[in-house]
């Protein structure tokens, strides 16, 4: 008897500190949004993908008709990590295969494409509708700053420069 009291004594503490004190598994994020065009116009249905080493993953938002995202990593729309960050925007028309996984999963629709462009196997994608060189964040020339006082509210004009 006295054991089953002492184990649920254990197993109540073990409990209590496995959820801590109210703290999140995963660092603090801050709100991130703005906008990107591509020749002087908004640039709608592109990837926006914000790159960190020391970030446990990268933040993630799609641009809508007028250009706007607002980036994920965590939650929908949580934003980002606080930090330095390269940055990648990729439109990438694929082929049926692709649409229909990205109909199904946009995200791995997404990882496909650029898994291709990486491995410059381009064989599964049809047509970049920007420059290559902005869906890898070492070639696109974009950076951002992400900070706790905000506001993160962020521009990117693409050209085919």
């Amino acid at each position: 008897m006295r054991f089953l009291k002492f184990s649920s004594m254990v197993l109540s503490l073990l409990t209590i500190l496995s959820t801590g004190c109210g703290s999140s598994a995963h660092p603090d994020v801050v709100p991130v949004s703005g906008t990107v065009s591509y020749q002087g116009q908004p640039l709608a249905g592109a990837q926006v993908v914000f790159h960190n080493d020391k970030s446990p993953r990268a933040a993630a938002g799609e641009t809508d008709a007028q250009g706007n995202f607002k980036l994920t990593t965590f939650e929908p729309g949580d934003g980002a990590v606080i930090g330095e960050y390269r940055v990648s925007v990729a439109k990438i028309q694929s082929d049926a295969e692709l649409s229909s996984a990205s109909a199904a999963d946009p995200s791995a629709a997404y990882s496909q494409g650029m898994n291709a462009a990486a491995s410059g196997d381009m064989s599964s994608v049809q047509k970049h509708e920007l420059p290559t060189k902005y869906a890898n964040p070492e070639t696109s020339g974009l950076t951002a700053t992400v900070s706790k006082e905000g506001p993160n509210q962020l521009s990117f004009k693409l050209t085919d420069d």
